[in-house]
């Protein structure tokens, strides 16, 4: 005997996957007659929306031959978050012409039989879907009210006697009788006396609150229990909350910065730090020296100049240091307490006279600390030097930072520092043939204290 060409071996006509944005193949198990016996649609994990695909230009059927199982292909991977939903979707025609004298064509006749078993499947799976009552139910053929202009913004609702539906005007909750007890809640003026009426106490139960990992908005509120209110439940923002805690807090001039900290937000990352209040102020600091301040050495020391200008009569008084020799003045600080006793750098103001060509100038300066009864007559440390450029006439110019100026001695505390500058006049970079007018020089040091305590 012949095995028949076919069955349907399974009831299903419906088949979902899970996309991942890499699978392009999902396979679908129960037989189809063409390509176009399926819809395929992708629905939307988190809207829900149900989107159909085009045979052709979205997806393609692979099967070996028809009718058959077989894959849908889709052009490109549908994306993670997605769900593909195949089902079929069976023409409910029939399209067997048995000849009345001829003979009895049984594999003809299996298959049509087998389409409208697939033709009974898509619409048990079209069935399936919709809202149903249950099989006790003695209610039957009820037909439901029809949407029309006339009943829109109406609700479907059921019917007083209770054996239908009808459209139903929404409730005006301000028309509606209420009891005695609930109308002695809803004239209530506020919240406290709503909770009494209500027999529930005032205070606030946190783990009934939402959680927010974000900390929430500027303006948020926070809610607190009032003492003055007989600890009824209160919200406030966020602002003023903070606002109010600074205004109650104690007034206090601290004798030690050390004993107190603050909050303080990082930028970065938003997370909160709380440094100490001695710590503020603390990092690089600049001294300004100007040239009037400094003294000239005796054994080849710069010439004190007096500068005038033409139109605006701005005065500069300036060390002019020599551009063939070099030449050297000091200055001496009492530095404060709060220095680091570590290196200094330092930058050189200065501007020049009228010149043709070659304005570069070589710059140094070194330093040396002397502590109480340290002897004056010691040697300076090691110098930096640091090159600048002039060009224009009566201009003023600012060198950069040398490098790490080391401090010669011991440098402690409350220690005086001498520096010497000078102009490396025979340095191959010193181009400039004329006097080098110093106007000043920034000095800048680091703290490792906000106080001289």
């Amino acid at each position: 005997m012949r095995e028949p060409i076919m069955t349907l071996s399974t009831t299903s006509s419906r088949i979902s996957h899970a996309a991942n944005g890499a699978t392009t193949s999902f396979a679908f198990a129960f037989k189809i007659w063409a390509a176009s016996n399926l819809k395929v649609y992708l629905r939307n994990n988190t809207t829900l929306v149900d989107s159909l695909q085009t045979l052709g230009s979205d997806y393609s059927v692979d099967t070996v031959s028809y009718p058959n199982t077989g894959n849908v292909v889709f052009g490109a991977a549908p994306a993670s978050g997605q769900t593909v939903v195949i089902v079929r979707d069976m023409p409910l025609t029939q399209d067997l012409d048995l000849i009345a004298s001829g003979a009895f064509a049984a594999e003809n006749v299996e298959v049509q039989l087998d389409k409208l078993a697939a033709e009974i499947q898509t619409l048990r799976e079209l069935i399936a879907r919709g809202p149903r009552f249950a099989v006790g139910t003695a209610i039957a053929d009820l037909d439901l009210p029809e949407p029309r202009s006339a009943v829109s913004n109406q609700l479907l609702g059921v019917t007083a006697a209770g054996d239908g539906f009808e459209y139903k005007v929404p409730v005006n909750l301000s028309l509606q009788t209420v009891s005695s007890y609930i109308g002695t809640l809803l004239d209530d003026p506020d919240a406290a006396t709503a909770r009494a009426t209500l027999g529930i106490g005032s205070s606030v139960d946190l783990n009934l609150l939402t959680t927010d990992a974000t900390g929430g908005a500027h303006a948020d509120f926070v809610p607190f229990v009032d003492a003055s209110e007989s600890n009824a439940s209160n919200k406030v923002s966020v602002p003023n909350f903070f606002s109010v805690a600074i205004t109650g807090s104690a007034d206090t001039t601290p004798a030690l910065a050390s004993d107190y900290e603050f909050m303080a937000r990082k930028l970065s990352d938003g997370t909160l730090h709380k440094p100490l209040l001695s710590e503020v102020g603390i990092g690089k600091h600049t001294i300004w020296v100007p040239a009037g301040s400094m003294t000239a050495r005796t054994s080849n020391g710069a010439a004190s100049g007096t500068i005038e200008t033409s139109t605006n009569k701005v005065m500069v008084r300036s060390l002019d240091f020599d551009a063939s020799a070099a030449e050297y003045a000091q200055f001496q600080i009492q530095m404060p307490k709060g220095w680091n006793e570590g290196t200094m750098t330092a930058l050189f103001v200065w501007s020049h006279a009228s010149t043709a060509t070659n304005f570069g100038v070589v710059w140094g300066i070194q330093a040396v600390a002397l502590s109480d009864d340290d002897a004056i007559d010691v040697a300076f440390g090691t110098a930096q030097t640091v090159t600048d450029t002039g060009g224009t006439t009566n201009d003023i110019y600012r060198s950069n930072e040398t490098g790490a100026v080391t401090i010669a001695g011991t440098p402690a505390e409350n220690d005086v520092v001498v520096f010497q500058v000078y102009r490396d006049a025979t340095n191959g970079s010193d181009t400039l043939a004329i006097d080098a007018r110093l106007h000043g020089v920034a000095l800048f040091y680091t703290t490792n204290a906000n106080t001289d305590n």
